[in-house]
């Protein structure tokens, strides 16, 4: 907190955090203050205990690990809510997800109650913090898609060596829907989904009714994949095909539903909070 006095909006959020964590079968206290910390909640059950800030004016990155290390020091886990997040951390949806640091975007409705955006979702702030203390939300350093997508795939030309005809290979391009509702990045190598079958369908089914595109043939090689000028059947050098849109506009993207047999496991941390069913990761994955 950056005054004693504070707004009657920070105190409203400060009642519904303080009920969330009773929710949870905590015991809260507002304004606890430690050696050089005050916390604005301070949830405690048994050993445990978990400050809460709500960070209504803007606040560095650097400012805010500084403050969440004197947590650490004293044996307290912090948690913030950011009406502006840090711009280290901003992100297209969601601030990026660090596990020594959960922080989420909060929002102020025109009723004078709060939200917490995570995923696309809207969680009231009080629901939150209970989901929170109970487990139900967690830092996963991976995302698992749902089975249902629709992908979206980028084509790019490639000039065969052998014959001078061009054809196309696709990528998939992000994001990807995890059973959470995150919408996980693709920072993985391209190949390991050119070759999964009901992916390479689709990205044939979804180039079928466009006749300017030709899609490479496509094989599995040691993990990963090779591709071949469909026209020809001379093997694409490696390097081309890893290179093929770099820098480059596609000269289609198209979309087609696919259900996968097996879900995609994507590098993508996240805090994962699913509506239902499993997360994304154990607990302390």
């Amino acid at each position: 907190m950056n005054s004693y006095r504070e707004t009657d909006a920070h105190q409203r959020a400060k009642w519904a955090i303080l009920n969330g964590c009773a929710q949870a079968g905590y015991t809260p206290q507002s304004e606890v203050i430690g050696g050089d910390w005050r916390a604005d909640v301070l949830a405690a059950r048994g050993g445990v205990r978990v400050a809460f800030e709500v960070q209504w004016s803007p606040q560095k990155l650097r400012e805010t690990l500084l403050r969440q290390e004197r947590y650490a020091r004293d044996g307290v886990r912090g948690c913030w809510f950011f009406r502006q997040p840090p711009s280290a951390l901003r992100a297209a949806e969601d601030p990026a997800a660090r596990r020594d640091l959960p922080l989420f975007h909060l929002f102020a409705n025109a009723d004078g109650s709060f939200v917490v955006r995570l995923s696309g979702r809207l969680t009231p702030l009080g629901s939150f913090v209970a989901a929170l203390l109970g487990g139900q939300v967690r830092f996963c350093e991976e995302a698992v898609s749902t089975e249902a997508q629709e992908a979206a795939f980028e084509f790019y030309p490639l000039r065969c060596d052998a014959c001078g005809r061009v054809g196309h290979v696709h990528r998939l391009k992000p994001p990807i829907l995890a059973r959470c509702g995150h919408r996980a990045a693709l920072d993985q190598d391209w190949a390991l989904f050119a070759t999964r079958g009901e992916l390479l369908t689709a990205a044939h089914q979804a180039a079928a009714n466009d006749p300017a595109l030709t899609l490479a043939r496509f094989s599995e090689v040691g993990g990963g994949a090779s591709a071949a000028c469909p026209h020809c059947g001379a093997a694409y050098p490696e390097r081309r095909i890893a290179l093929a849109g770099y820098g480059e506009q596609p000269v289609r993207t198209l979309t087609a539903e696919v259900r996968l047999r097996r879900p995609l496991r994507l590098r993508s941390a996240h805090w994962c909070f699913p509506v239902e069913g499993e997360p994304c990761c154990p607990p302390g994955g």
